[in-house]
């Protein structure tokens, strides 16, 4: 599994669109396959947005990228953001989970 960490800079006014319009993407995006699970993170400054989205394999990846390149959901989601969205592929490597009390 692999996981992409994607950080969006925005304007505190934009902030709810941006993330209004990954939420739209995220029921067609989320059914992929390979597509484990996303989370989708606001700044409480309202200067970011960051969608943390856990894949079974860097092909599965790359498909996400390019049926969302293709149905137009990037160029919604990016219209929102201020600059180019920041994302980055990680292979987990440690996980820390505490023991329920």
């Amino acid at each position: 599994m692999i996981t992409v960490i994607n950080s969006f800079a925005c304007e505190p006014e934009q902030q709810e669109n941006l993330v209004r319009a990954l939420r739209d993407a995220a029921p067609e995006l989320g059914a992929l396959p390979g597509i484990v699970a996303a989370t989708l993170h606001r700044s409480l400054d309202g200067t970011r947005v960051v969608n943390y989205v856990q894949v079974r394999s860097v092909e599965d990846y790359e498909n996400l990228r390019k049926v969302g390149q293709t149905k137009g959901y990037f160029d919604r989601i990016t219209k929102f953001a201020a600059g180019k969205p920041d994302a980055h592929v990680y292979e987990v490597v440690d996980t820390r989970d505490r023991a329920a009390a």
